[in-house]
């Protein structure tokens, strides 16, 4: 099976800290893998616990390519950051 790897760069843009980002992925079948900077939980998203103004994170998610994804001649991830 091919398996891709997605990087999800989560960037906090504003002058004020975030906490207790959450990054969910929305691409059926994709999950998001252990990285830097972010914990996995139960429901299988990532917690960013604290994240400052400027600070990147990126969160890795992984999905095994189908057949139907070949056959359609594209991939699209989609995640959800709150």
């Amino acid at each position: 099976d091919d398996k891709v790897l997605f990087n999800i760069t989560v960037t906090n843009n504003g002058n004020v800290t975030s906490t207790n980002v959450t990054v969910s992925e929305l691409l059926s079948s994709a999950e998001i893998v252990e990285g830097t900077g972010y914990d996995l939980t139960n429901e299988g998203t990532a917690k960013i616990t604290t994240l400052a103004p400027g600070e990147v994170v990126t969160v890795n998610a992984s999905y095994v390519v189908r057949q139907d994804d070949v056959d359609n001649g594209n991939l699209k991830n989609i995640a959800l950051v709150e």
